[in-house]
């Protein structure tokens, strides 16, 4: 009788997904008739405009782990510190340390992620460089001399005491 026991389980999360979908679709609804609305009113304005031709905005969701812009702060700092180009991951493994983030796959997956779309950007603004096309690319403040003596940051000196 065990698969009773399965069965009633399966029901219950195919009913609670189903749940999930119609809930969304019920928002998409909503913001599809908001689009519409919005798109009229700039053809009102200019019937040059073809709205279609503007690219949609990537949405962000807030990070449980960071606030503000304290993600793209540590990577800076960790870039900083390093004596050598260092990959996400070991950005990743520091902030685990620091911050006290699971290290289960979810977690590592989308805070890796947030991670290098933060090095694509400040490489793009040539803040960075990164060195090699592979997952396992390495990243480097621009023009980073790993051989000169950095100074200790205030954070550091009160830590060295």
């Amino acid at each position: 009788m065990p698969e009773v026991h399965t069965l009633a389980g399966l029901k219950r999360k195919r009913a609670q997904i189903a749940g999930i979908i119609a809930d969304h679709e019920k928002k998409a609804r909503h913001w599809k008739a908001a689009l519409t609305h919005v798109d009229a009113t700039l053809r009102l304005f200019s019937s040059e405009i073809d709205p279609e031709t503007i690219p949609a905005k990537r949405m962000y969701r807030a990070s449980r782990y960071f606030s503000g812009d304290e993600l793209a702060r540590f990577c800076l700092d960790q870039l900083r510190r390093a004596s050598a180009p260092i990959t996400a991951g070991a950005i990743y493994g520091a902030a685990v340390k620091a911050h006290g983030i699971p290290t289960d796959a979810r977690a590592k997956v989308t805070i890796t992620e947030r991670i290098l779309r933060y090095m694509r950007e400040k490489q793009e603004a040539g803040m960075v460089e990164k060195h090699g096309i592979t997952h396992d690319a390495k990243w480097s403040l621009a023009n980073a001399d790993f051989n000169a003596v950095l100074p200790l940051l205030p954070d550091d000196a009160a830590n060295s005491r």
